[in-house]
């Protein structure tokens, strides 16, 4: 978040928006874990209201969610100058935009039995319409996930990771991953190791994964992946307070190999290692081994 006053602690308050059935719901509920105090679907002209009810209330609340969607219809367009007038108040007004690819929206829609908000002749079109008229508010965001791997658990985990601390650091996800299985979706970063000696092929190392010692021992014995490191450890050091400096509040890097259980898990839970040792937090997840 940006960073507070050295004399006043501003109010916070998050829009938590998206596309229907991108996790909106269960966003909402990690951010009341986390203290947040939530109102879903508050209509936007209602807005700068509670927003001064909260501020001078008995006891005024520091962090507020809302949750606003498509059925709000043409009140969304004045949601950037609702903003800036919250903003001009003194109150940190930040949105979180929830997507996910269209294929994992139909089926979410189709096993959940529910209809689309905007009810058009087919679920495909009701879907690019809201797409489309989402767009502005999506490009207005401060921090957008695309929810498209994700389940409602890591998706809490993911928002209680970004909201849930104090500290002002640039969250690093770290993604491992097999290349033959595809990349994740919207990485900052995409690291390709399939250069690096692959155990797969060393008798009694294939069934074995890059968590185990003898994995993490083979791989980093190697010339080649110590000249990789070194390389990588300054390619970080420069490119991460970059982005940090530009307020980027996370950042997802991909390390992937062929199959995403050996190299890529060896170089991320380096790399993890490393930007901690930096001062960042991070989040390493292995993908293909289910973590």
């Amino acid at each position: 978040m940006k960073r507070k006053s050295d004399t006043t602690e501003k109010s916070q308050f998050l829009i938590v928006t998206g596309l229907s059935g991108a996790g909106k719901s269960t966003a909402i509920k990690a951010l009341e874990d986390i203290g947040f105090y939530c109102v879903d679907n508050l209509p936007l002209t209602l807005m700068k209201t509670f927003a001064q009810l909260c501020l001078n209330s008995a006891q005024p609340m520091a962090k507020v969610a809302l949750g606003i969607d498509i059925r709000e219809g043409d009140s969304l367009k004045e949601l950037p100058h609702i903003m800036e007038e919250l903003r001009r108040q003194g109150i940190e007004t930040e949105i979180l935009f929830l997507h996910a690819q269209e294929e994992v929206l139909i089926k979410r829609f189709k096993e959940t039995r529910r209809p689309h908000p905007l009810q058009n002749e087919s679920l495909e079109g009701s879907i690019a319409r809201e797409k489309e008229i989402m767009e502005p508010i999506k490009t207005m965001a401060r921090y957008v996930i695309d929810t498209s791997e994700a389940t409602p658990h890591t998706l809490k985990a993911q928002v209680k990771d970004l909201f849930g601390s104090e500290k002002e650091e640039m969250l690093v996800y770290i993604h491992s991953f097999g290349f033959k299985h595809g990349a994740p979706p919207n990485l900052d970063l995409l690291l390709d190791v399939r250069f690096l000696p692959n155990p797969h092929f060393v008798n009694g190392l294939r069934d074995k994964t890059g968590l185990n010692p003898q994995i993490k021992d083979y791989i980093m014995s190697k010339e080649e992946t110590q000249t990789f490191l070194d390389h990588l450890s300054r390619f970080l050091s420069y490119l991460l307070p970059q982005y940090q400096r530009e307020g980027k509040p996370f950042l997802s890097m991909g390390i992937g190999c062929t199959g995403g259980v050996h190299r890529s898990v060896v170089i991320a839970q380096w790399v993890g290692h490393f930007l901690r040792e930096k001062g960042y937090r991070v989040k390493v997840l292995h993908r293909e081994l289910g973590e």
